[in-house]
């Protein structure tokens, strides 16, 4: 009998730092994990303003076109505005889960490379626009 209840300790003493083991790993949330966003906002929403601005200046570039440039600017323009506006909406939405946190069950990377995308489609937006606009030469 006395060796029971060493046993039964020593298995309960076991369980409970299995449980303490599963409770701090499972619940906790990892420490630093709001940098990756935090530093993935201060990059992505000022690139996005610069870029909106851009964009807005961007028809003083014709204003010396004679009419069938000034066609041609317009024409890729429209198309364009309407292609960056897409691609801002999901960069947007990039950074917005960016924020969301992992599943407790799960520790994945996920928010991390959301972090990297969205400055990264931030950038691309633009460059998708540039490639777009039919420029005066």
């Amino acid at each position: 009998m006395t060796e029971t209840a060493p046993q039964s300790v020593t298995q309960t003493a076991v369980q409970t730092d299995m449980q303490i083991a599963v409770q701090t790993d499972v619940s906790e949330p990892r420490r630093r994990s709001c940098i990756a966003p935090i530093l993935a906002t201060f990059l992505t929403l000022p690139g996005l303003l610069v870029s909106w601005a851009l964009v807005g200046i961007s028809p003083m570039a014709c204003d010396s076109c004679n009419e069938e440039e000034g066609d041609q600017f317009t024409n890729s323009f429209d198309i364009a505005v309407e292609v960056w506006t897409v691609s801002g909406a999901l960069t947007l939405a990039l950074l917005v889960m960016a924020w969301v946190p992992p599943t407790p069950v799960r520790r994945s990377s996920v928010p991390e490379i959301l972090s990297l995308l969205a400055p990264l489609a931030a950038l691309l937006s633009w460059g998708i626009f540039y490639a777009i606009v039919d420029w005066p030469a």
